[in-house]
């Protein structure tokens, strides 16, 4: 995640199509929050429109000629939609156009207003909660006629789409190890035809686009390329949730298979007790039917399985919606 502003220093006239979803004063959804009243101000909208102004700049810098950007809000007022794109218009007035928008919904500003604004900006809709019965929005797009410069460029990212710099030998060496150790505690692979590479960052052992490595030396702290596949814990690597989700199911050893009230009180405690079946020692991937459900540590004393589940994945109610069977 990273600032609009801070994004444009990198990307120079490179993406074909941009949404910029502006943060806003959020006056359109006074429709179904009313509390919004309490703290809405004609001071904190102009704040805003500060804003939009240089994430619009950011943008449209950042958009390729020829391309698409769409500028969105959840406001109505002039000062956050109208008035942000006439800032745009009035600094790029020759590489810059509005362009009709093909949407079922939403109307163009009343005359009495749009007389205050060049016609160009009739192109935009606005979506009024009175006549949609929605929430109030914004919608303009915008195409790029030629390149822009930006006054402070660190770096180029037309480079990253070229395959980045190789590890060195003795990192590349322990990343394989790692690798092989995984392959070999859960019993299967990780071997991949796309452009991808493993990497390690500190304690994270990721798979990444070959071009990975180009963005940490040319753009750090931009982005964690890649996902995370385990964590390191002294000399152990710990499978994340995301690659028990990916290769959970080509996984052959260390399976658990759980009936779903077990699955069901698993995301709901994080924990189970298993009665009287034989329970495994260490780390196990507990199993619904072919479904890898998460990591786990089972513990044989007392027969108790401990989910190493992210908590936004704990739920007190979970629906089935495959009909494979399972003994209850």
């Amino acid at each position: 995640r990273l600032d609009g502003n801070r994004m444009a220093q990198y990307f120079h006239n490179y993406f074909d199509r941009i949404l910029l979803d502006a943060p806003c004063s959020g006056d359109g959804i006074l429709r179904k929050d009313t509390g919004l009243l309490s703290y809405w101000s004609v001071e904190d909208a102009r704040r805003q429109a500060q804003h939009q102004k240089g994430l619009l700049r950011a943008a449209f810098h950042m958009l390729r000629p020829g391309g698409v950007l769409v500028y969105s809000t959840c406001s109505l007022s002039l000062e956050e939609n109208e008035d942000v794109l006439l800032g745009l218009l009035s600094k790029a007035t020759e590489k810059v156009e509005l362009t009709p928008i093909d949407l079922e919904i939403g109307q163009p500003l009343p005359a009495a207003i749009t007389r205050r604004y060049p016609d160009v900006l009739g192109y935009s809709k606005r979506v009024w909660p009175h006549l949609e019965a929605t929430e109030g929005a914004f919608v303009a797009s915008l195409r790029k006629l030629a390149p822009t410069e930006w006054p402070r460029c660190a770096g180029d990212a037309s480079k990253w789409t070229a395959p980045g710099a190789e590890p060195g030998e003795a990192a590349a060496e322990q990343i394989a190890g790692v690798v092989a150790d995984l392959e070999s505690q859960w019993g299967f692979s990780l071997e991949s035809d796309l452009p991808v590479a493993f990497a390690s960052r500190k304690k994270n052992l990721t798979l990444r686009p070959t071009a990975g490595a180009a963005f940490d030396q040319d753009c750090p702290g931009f982005v964690r390329s890649g996902m995370r596949v385990a964590r390191r814990h002294r000399d152990h690597y710990f499978l994340s949730q995301q690659a028990v989700a990916m290769w959970g199911r080509s996984m052959q050893r260390a399976q658990l298979a759980l009936t779903w009230p077990q699955t069901t009180e698993l995301f709901r405690a994080g924990e189970i007790t298993l009665e009287p079946a034989p329970v495994p020692r260490g780390e196990v991937i507990c199993r619904y039917g072919p479904f890898a459900l998460c990591r786990a540590i089972a513990y044989p004393e007392d027969r108790r399985i401990d989910a190493m589940l992210p908590q936004t994945l704990m739920r007190d109610e979970l629906t089935r919606i495959s009909d494979y069977p399972q003994t209850e």
